[in-house]
């Protein structure tokens, strides 16, 4: 299996759209707020899955913005939804270039069950057109950092 523990090794996956298989945290959260961690390890792993690579792919979670939207996003799901997510450092609005290795990077939707496959494929459920289908695939909630146009 594949790891990505870095910005580096994320470049690979920038503006790639992905779904989330398994969410892990690492991270006691208390009231919003991060109270045990271990320095050592990332705030937590995902589990993806994107058409760019066979099988999944393990990514650490590294920053706390990112951390507590996915955190948040997997609060929230429901059995009917799944969770998407885009790793973006090429949209970085300018005043946070020069310190885009500290920001957050990772945008979250919360989006309805097979939004992934009607993203990636047209003739899945072909039966869906114009805004019903748009609406099957437009995420219901979007966590987006504000460092990210």
């Amino acid at each position: 299996m594949k790891t990505i523990n870095n910005d580096k090794e994320w470049k690979i996956l920038d503006k790639v759209i992905c779904r989330v298989i398994k969410f892990d945290m690492f991270s006691l959260v208390k009231e919003e707020k991060i109270i045990e961690t271990n320095s050592y390890e990332p705030y937590a792993y995902l589990f993806i899955e994107c058409k760019k690579f066979t099988g999944q792919i393990r990514v650490a979670i590294t920053h706390k913005v990112d951390f507590l939207n996915l955190r948040e996003a997997f609060q929230e799901i429901k059995d009917d939804e799944e969770i998407l997510i885009v790793w973006n450092k090429s949209d970085i609005k300018f005043w946070a270039k020069l310190l885009s290795i500290f920001m957050p990077k990772l945008i979250v939707w919360r989006c309805h069950k097979d939004a992934y496959e009607l993203i990636h494929d047209i003739d899945y459920k072909p039966e869906l057109k114009g805004e019903e289908r748009f609406l099957a695939e437009a995420p219901i909630r979007e966590w987006k950092p504000l460092s990210i146009k």
